[in-house]
């Protein structure tokens, strides 16, 4: 009875004493998470540590030295201590040693979930130069601390931090928080450091000061205003990962914060939706993936999509696939990109014998994790960022993480060329499908008449578009006949409705061209040109 007391009071003490713990470092009470694993194995230790002291009274000789302590061994003595000290221990090499692919290659095969397989032409708005993505996150970052440097009176108080790029009333924008740059300027400042600095994606000299909202919750803020502490709060059993700020359709900021749960063990961390906190009142909600606020562009750790859709890759024939049949890889880079309003992870695929070249791309919805996948072979993203740079290697140029943009129907890769101070210079689009054909200029604009220019390039006549809007006609074949030209294989055809142009279309626009005789009704679209040469952008055979 007096040993069932003391039994009572150390639990209850030593759990207190835990609990403080996790109250002063936030840690998930979710002992399968990496970082509450050691304070679990930590708690049971002490507990077991505690139960043998009362066990074995004020003998400790027995502790230190049963054998040699000439005393009777109670073996009961030591059973529940044992327990407690070395269980946490075999669940986690047990576990760990169940989690290796031999056993979950299934797992991590599925857990992308469906991929689902779309058109690209079909998926992707036409490029808008205008709403082109030319800021990177480190330009972003320069231009944000560029307009702090205009405030003196903020310069040493505050910091920017990670930007993270987001669709702001209806414009892509990247959004910088303002935060203290240490213990003593949080001390000084508890109402919070003056708001957010927001620098267009697509306009470097748009960058705006918003001093109007007090960001009180934060990563560098402590105690009850650190952000961590708060968001952990409101979801005792998940991880946390991923901390971006957002702004609300008001311009209100809030913090979203993915949180996940392993699906075996200590294994496979899955999404499973986000804490927002509110940066300024710290009013904070938990929210599964599928009722999520509109506003909140994504939620999905770039690294748990990539770690995914290679283990899909790696396992797609199961564990012994020695022969590596059908495996394959994303290629080193990926990046964010919107796309009819949503944001969106794009990587390319190749196969895991070959890097030289893509064999298809996969975009992700960064909200759902909803996967598609887009069969084209073309350049990867590293071997277009190549190609652009040598079309200026005299300069020392270098390219920003390419972008896949709908240019006229054809899947292209858009960047920007840089000096060594990190500048924009020049803009660069390269074909997908041909990463030879690349167009370049000191401004957008002039980039893509160059492109456009050299798509057009397979052309044995120097021609003029003089309009880049397409045209459409439905016609009957008068005439038709192939020609190589510069190594491409083109048609030529006239139709009887106007007998007097000449169309020209690239054998790779469509399949149905080696099969079209005269007579057959076709449906084109094509550029007006100059001459009586014009250029056709789409082609379709109506009879067959």
């Amino acid at each position: 009875m007096k040993n069932n007391i003391k039994y009572i009071i150390s639990i209850l003490a030593i759990t207190a004493i835990f609990l403080v713990v996790q109250f002063i470092f936030a840690i998930p009470l979710n002992p399968f998470m990496a970082e509450s694993f050691p304070f679990f194995v930590l708690y049971f230790f002490a507990l077991g540590i505690a139960i043998l002291s009362i066990n074995l009274g004020h003998d400790f000789s027995l502790f230190i030295n049963p054998v040699g302590a000439h005393i009777k061994l109670d073996k009961n003595k030591y059973i529940a201590p044992a327990i407690l000290i070395l269980a946490p221990i075999v669940i986690f090499v047990v576990s760990n040693m169940l989690a290796t692919p031999l056993f979950t290659w299934g797992m991590l095969k599925n857990q992308i979930g469906k991929i689902e397989e779309r058109q690209f032409d079909k998926d992707f708005e036409k490029f808008d130069l205008n709403e082109a993505p030319v800021i990177s996150e480190g330009l972003a970052m320069r231009l944000a601390e560029k307009k702090l440097g205009e405030r003196p009176e903020l310069v040493s108080q505050v910091k920017v931090t990670t930007p993270t790029i987001q669709l702001y009333k209806n414009k892509l924008v990247w959004v910088v928080p303002l935060e203290h740059s240490g213990l003593f300027k949080w001390m000084s400042n508890m109402q919070g450091t003056p708001g957010y600095i927001i620098v267009s994606a697509t306009d470097q000299k748009d960058v705006t000061f918003v001093g109007n909202h007090q960001i009180k919750y934060q990563k560098e803020a402590y105690l009850h205003q650190d952000l961590k502490r708060k968001a952990q709060y409101k979801d005792l059993f998940s991880g946390l990962i991923d901390y971006s700020f957002e702004l609300n359709e008001e311009g209100i900021p809030h913090w979203v914060i993915t949180t996940y749960k392993n699906k075996f063990m200590f294994n496979i961390p899955e999404a499973t939706g986000a804490i927002i906190v509110n940066a300024t009142t710290g009013e904070t909600q938990k929210y599964s993936i599928k009722n999520l606020p509109e506003w909140v562009d994504r939620i999905q750790p770039e690294q748990f999509i990539m770690h995914q859709i290679n283990n899909n890759g790696k396992y797609i024939n199961g564990i012994l696939n020695f022969s590596q049949k059908n495996m394959y890889k994303t290629s080193p880079k990926s990046s964010i990109i919107y796309n009819n309003g949503r944001c969106y992870l794009f990587t390319g695929i190749t196969s895991v014998s070959n890097d030289d070249g893509a064999i298809a791309f996969y975009l992700v919805d960064m909200k759902t994790k909803q996967t598609y996948k887009y069969m084209m072979s073309g350049a990867t993203e590293n071997a277009a960022a190549m190609s652009a740079e040598g079309k200026v290697q005299n300069l020392g140029y270098k390219a920003s993480s390419p972008i896949l943009v709908n240019v006229d129907s054809h899947p292209t890769y858009f960047m920007t060329l840089r000096d060594k101070e990190g500048l924009i210079k020049q803009y660069a689009f390269v074909n997908v499908e041909d990463y030879t054909t690349v167009g370049n200029g000191e401004t957008k604009e002039d980039a893509l008449n160059s492109y456009r220019k050299n798509m057009r390039s397979t052309s044995n006549v120097n021609v003029e578009v003089l309009d880049e809007k397409l045209k459409t006609i439905e016609g009957t074949i008068k005439r038709i006949a192939s020609e190589n030209i510069n190594n491409n294989l083109v048609y030529k055809f006239i139709l009887n409705e106007v007998p007097d142009k000449v169309f020209e279309v690239n054998a790779k626009k469509s399949e149905y061209l080696a099969l079209t005789q005269v007579g057959d009704k076709v449906k084109i679209e094509y550029y007006l040109t100059d001459k009586n040469i014009t250029l056709v952008e789409k082609y379709k055979n109506l009879s067959i």
